[in-house]
């Protein structure tokens, strides 16, 4: 079972053990746990366990970015020795579980490199469209998954 837990001071220090080969798209854990805390009033870190295993971890918008009841997350990371096995497909539902349960959004966007062809498949596999490059950075092509 997937679990998203928030970074506290108890957990942090075993997301430096997440091996993730593939920097060119998702930035390191350490850079990850930087970026939630300068982005502290906007984002939340979390991690991601499989049962009691970490396995990841992503960052999580707090609030809506334009006050509409659109959220968003970033950052995903799966660990090299979990993935093509189903967990991260799982740990996106979770994800979108929790931004709807606990936020009621309409909509939730992401932001995906357009070299990335990898990770573009894998949001379209698990529902999201693709739409228009992002308004902030031409190399990003935003996707959605919309819920009513």
């Amino acid at each position: 079972m997937i679990t998203l837990r928030e970074v506290t001071d108890e957990n942090y220090r075993d997301c430096y053990e997440l091996q993730h080969a593939d920097q060119q798209f998702v930035e390191s854990p350490v850079h990850i746990l930087a970026e939630a805390y300068i982005s502290r009033h906007d984002w939340t870190a979390y991690c991601i366990y499989w049962h009691d295993e970490l396995i990841g971890m992503t960052l999580l918008r707090n609030k809506p970015a334009d006050g509409t009841k659109s959220y968003g997350f970033s950052e995903f990371l799966i660990a090299d020795n979990h993935r093509r096995k189903g967990l991260g497909t799982a740990a996106v539902k979770a994800i979108l579980h929790k931004l709807r349960t606990e936020h009621g959004f309409t909509e939730v966007k992401i932001c995906v490199y357009e070299d990335n062809t990898t990770a573009r498949n894998f949001y379209k596999k698990i529902g999201f469209q693709e739409g228009k490059p992002a308004e902030w950075c031409d190399a990003f092509i935003e996707y959605s998954e919309i819920t009513y």
